[in-house]
């Protein structure tokens, strides 16, 4: 698979990972595809709200493509910050797919981050109110 490297001596075969989110996601975004904000499918969150405005789930319903969960920075600070996720030995490389971002953080000053938008920097930071500004970089990852 492209965007995928081994990063131990001894992996586990990479046919097992298929039904993991990060490696269904990677064949989605390899193939052309682009990743799901959630946004056009009535979704918010993790959970779904009926014609009734009341929060209910929904059958299939895929947490890790449709709300970013995978990236989120509390959860997994490497794919949020750096465009990578580590899974049984491998490492997904999301760079290619993402744009190229400096953060300026109030306490922690200037980080590179890669991410798909700037909301999606904004929404899954542990601490929103130190973003001080983000500016995208021309040209991306090389």
């Amino acid at each position: 698979m492209k965007n995928v490297y081994p990063f131990v001596e001894n992996p586990q075969p990479l046919e097992n990972l298929v039904n993991a989110p990060i490696y269904q996601i990677m064949q989605k975004l390899n193939s052309g595809g682009e990743l799901n904000n959630g946004k056009d499918d009535g979704f918010d969150k993790f959970i779904h709200k009926d014609e009734n405005g009341h929060y209910c789930t929904r059958p299939g319903y895929n947490r890790a493509e449709n709300d970013y969960v995978s990236f989120c920075e509390i959860s997994h600070m490497d794919a949020y910050r750096n465009g990578i996720y580590k899974l049984g030995g491998y490492i997904f490389d999301f760079r290619p797919h993402f744009k190229t971002y400096l953060v300026n953080w109030k306490y922690y000053g200037w980080q590179e981050h890669y991410a798909p938008s700037k909301k999606f920097i904004k929404d899954n930071a542990a601490r929103k109110s130190e973003i001080v500004k983000i500016l995208e970089l021309e040209g991306g990852f090389n």
